[in-house]
């Protein structure tokens, strides 16, 4: 139940609520890791994180894209993000909102909203669409109060409105197609000022008054978006010609008061005059993501919501699932006993050698622990460095060989195998 608190003033006596609103994203429900399947552990999380929602008596779910990890889906995903959307409403009782990612098929997302907006979730694929009508079980109704942007309205009047603009991700053709039509020029100015000025106008003609106003969205946020952080490899979609453009947080209107993100997989926040939040991703989903923690972002604000108030945020940290490690090694019998006392986690194991990793000791490595998703041999000797040239196919077949060694495994072949390869050019010869 929402928190009430009682203020006492001069000449009347106002109730105000706190309303609690749970912030996740990039779910990316049906991604491996490399041969590894995480389905059931994206299971478990997501049932964390309907719990998280029950124990803090969340009032909304914002749930900001890569709802899927690809556009194409299997029936085990749909199947799953459809029982986790369902609990975090609890059947109706609970407004969910959920957006496409870069990640997303548009369309897929859009597909079961008739369906969704009886359990009380809502769900929109692409940007400035008119979105349907919700009636919830729990004391609240949902409209759409223009192209791009809810309201949701209580029962318990105590309870100030929310107002929500909605941005799924668009690459630039259809950002192109929703805000600016008919526009022939083009570039990443162009587009970022469309965008800004589509907020602005959502935000001037429908966000006054007492409420709690909330972009939520699917872009990459940057604070010097001339000269942006490198993202992760498994995001870049976001990043290069063809996407959306990476934005400065100065383009938010004033009077939202949080900017609800999904796309970076690590949970932070872009410092501003309004608060930027990737909640982050609730798994870590690549080895750049190695000891990060998880979790999911409660963002707490005080009603009646007045313009300039700022919410309280806070994370609550997610344990489900297992954590990536990076290990180096200074042997092979060094790299058995870590793995042995280190079982719970998936592995990105370097290992020092003062010559090549033999097969027999690869597969050691393998049997030892069920998680091994990359073994990287390095040579101890730091003075020998491959070189990494092109590749002539017409070279000497020596030549060729010690380069493909070289670079799929780190180190030159020894002499045992270069021996045994001039067995076999000398059989091939005769």
């Amino acid at each position: 139940m929402p928190d009430h608190t009682l203020f006492q003033s001069a000449d009347r006596r106002v109730i105000l609520t706190t309303m609690k609103i749970l912030h996740t994203a990039d779910w990316h429900i049906g991604k491996r890791l490399d041969r590894f399947p995480r389905l059931d552990e994206q299971r478990d999380v997501l049932a964390e994180i309907a719990e998280i929602a029950d124990t803090e008596a969340v009032d909304l779910v914002l749930v900001a894209g890569d709802l899927y990890d690809t556009v194409n889906p299997g029936s085990e995903s749909e199947e799953l993000l459809y029982t986790a959307l369902t609990a975090l409403s609890r059947d109706g009782e609970r407004p969910v909102i959920a957006v496409a990612g870069n990640h997303d098929s548009p369309d897929r997302v859009n597909a079961p909203d008739v369906l969704a907006r009886r359990h009380g979730i809502l769900m929109t694929g692409y940007p400035v669409a008119a979105t349907g009508s919700i009636e919830g079980a729990g004391g609240f109704s949902l409209r759409s109060v223009a192209p791009g942007l809810v309201e949701i309205a209580w029962t318990d009047k105590r309870r100030p409105p929310v107002r929500i603009i909605l941005t799924p991700y668009a690459n630039e053709v259809r950002l192109r197609r929703a805000l600016i039509p008919g526009e022939t020029s083009s570039g990443d100015d162009l587009l970022t000022a469309a965008l800004k000025t589509h907020w602005k106008e959502l935000a001037e003609e429908h966000m006054q008054g007492e409420g709690i106003n909330i972009l939520l969205t699917h872009l990459f946020f940057a604070a010097d978006p001339s000269s942006p952080p490198e993202e992760p490899e498994s995001e870049r979609p976001i990043g290069h010609v063809g996407g959306a453009p990476a934005m400065s947080p100065d383009i938010v209107p004033q009077q939202v008061q949080y900017v609800a993100c999904g796309h970076l997989h690590r949970p932070h926040t872009l410092a501003g005059a309004v608060p930027v939040r990737y909640a982050g991703s609730p798994l870590s989903y690549s080895f750049s993501e190695a000891e990060q923690d998880k979790g999911v972002t409660i963002i707490e604000i005080e009603g009646p919501g007045r313009l300039g108030d700022t919410p309280d945020i806070r994370e609550v940290a997610l344990r489900t699932g297992f954590p990536l490690r990076r290990h180096t090694a200074g042997s092979v019998d060094g790299a058995l006993a870590w793995l042995q006392e280190n079982q719970d986690c998936y592995v990105e194991l370097t290992v020092d050698l003062p010559d090549y990793l033999s097969g027999s000791d690869r597969n050691l490595l393998h049997r030892t622990h069920p998680r091994i998703v990359t073994i990287i041999p390095r040579r101890k000797d730091e003075d020998i460095q491959v070189p990494r040239r092109t590749i002539d196919p017409a070279g000497d077949i020596r030549e060729l060989f010690a380069q493909y060694f070289a670079r799929t495994h780190g180190t030159p072949p020894g002499d045992e195998l270069r021996q045994l390869l001039e067995e076999v050019l000398g059989e091939a010869r005769k």
